[in-house]
Parts: structure tokens; C-alpha cells; sequence
């Protein structure tokens, strides 16, 4: 990052979905540098989960579930040759902390704003990425939770007042940050 002229803690890693797992990725792939702050928006943090709002909100989101017990399953396909059985080792990589970053070390985490939806199939994927987070870390976890919204609702430009209301909480929480840095 400094080759780029940008020291860490200028620096703002965000995502959304997967991309929110990428910059959780990323951030434990540099040896957890010292960013400015973290924004994961409906992250997926752990790409093997069978908690209980998979099942539950399935039917409200718009993501489906994986199964990768299931030979239809994309997931399955993506990591399991047609035909064969699933092998424990695949079971094992998904939980790697890479991969699920649920599962990561989460200490030294900057100020970090997490947002999810209660119908999301994530949901309680992501409160538990929180819970873990906030039991590891003396950093700033903020945690936005939505009611009702699916996957990725913070992005649908004006049809939803909850939406507006998420893009907003993403500008305080960066003001707030430059606020706490720029207090004599």
C-alpha cells in the first residue's frame, strides 16, 4: 500500500456479498494492517453455514442456499468431480479461514461497520461474524441491522426507505471516523 503512496491507516476496505469476504481476506492475506476503517455490507463469511436463517428466510431473499450434499448444488459442482462423493478435505477447505472468515482471527480488526437484513439467508451468519468480532477485538464494531431487507437491499437505488437509510449509515460512520481522528 505505501508503494502506492497510501499509508494503512488512510485506507478503507469495503465489500459487499462475497466481496465483503474478499475484504476480510485481503486484510488477514496483509497481515492485518492498520486500516482507516472496514465496511462489509451483507458480507458472506462463512461459505459452508447451516444456521437456522438459511432455512428460514429461503424463501424471502433473493440468494439460494448451497448444499453441497446436493448433486444439483453450484457449489458442488464448482468443487466436487460429477459423480464422485464429496470429500471431507472439500468440507474442511470452506471452513478454511480464507474462505469462511468467520472462522478467522479477527483481533486487530479497525473500526468496522457490518450491515445485514433480518430476511437475508446470512443473517445469522453475519451476527455471529459480529459477535465473534466484538469477543475479539477493542475496535469500534458497529453492527446495522435492517428489518425484512434481502441480500444486498442497501443498493437498490430509492425504492426502499431502509436502502437510503444504509447508504446514509455508511457516509456517518466514515465522517465519524474522520471525526474521532480529527479531535485535538
Amino acid at each position: 500500500m505505501q508503494a502506492l503512496g497510501y499509508e494503512e491507516n488512510e485506507i478503507v476496505f469495503s465489500g459487499d456479498s462475497a466481496g465483503g469476504n474478499l475484504a476480510l481476506a485481503l486484510w488477514q492475506l496483509l497481515q492485518k494492517p492498520r486500516l482507516f476503517a472496514m465496511i462489509l455490507v451483507s458480507p458472506r463469511v462463512d461459505i459452508a453455514s447451516s444456521r437456522r436463517s438459511w432455512s428460514v428466510n429461503a424463501g424471502a431473499d433473493i440468494i439460494r442456499g448451497y448444499n453441497i450434499n446436493n448433486a444439483d448444488d453450484p457449489l458442488r459442482k464448482l468443487l466436487v468431480p460429477q459423480g464422485r462423493p464429496v470429500d471431507r478435505r472439500v468440507v474442511d477447505l470452506l471452513a478454511d479461514p480464507y474462505l469462511s472468515s468467520i472462522n478467522a482471527d479477527l483481533s486487530g480488526l479497525p473500526p468496522t461497520l457490518v450491515q445485514a437484513a433480518t430476511a437475508e439467508v446470512m443473517f445469522d451468519d453475519i451476527t455471529e461474524f459480529v459477535r465473534r468480532a466484538k469477543a475479539q477485538n477493542n475496535a469500534s464494531i458497529q453492527y446495522d441491522v435492517f428489518e425484512g431487507g434481502f441480500h444486498d437491499f442497501q443498493f437498490v437505488p430509492l425504492l426502499i426507505p431502509n436502502s437510503i437509510k444504509a447508504r446514509e449509515n455508511i457516509g456517518k460512520f466514515i465522517h465519524d471516523q474522520i471525526a474521532l481522528v480529527d479531535r485535538p
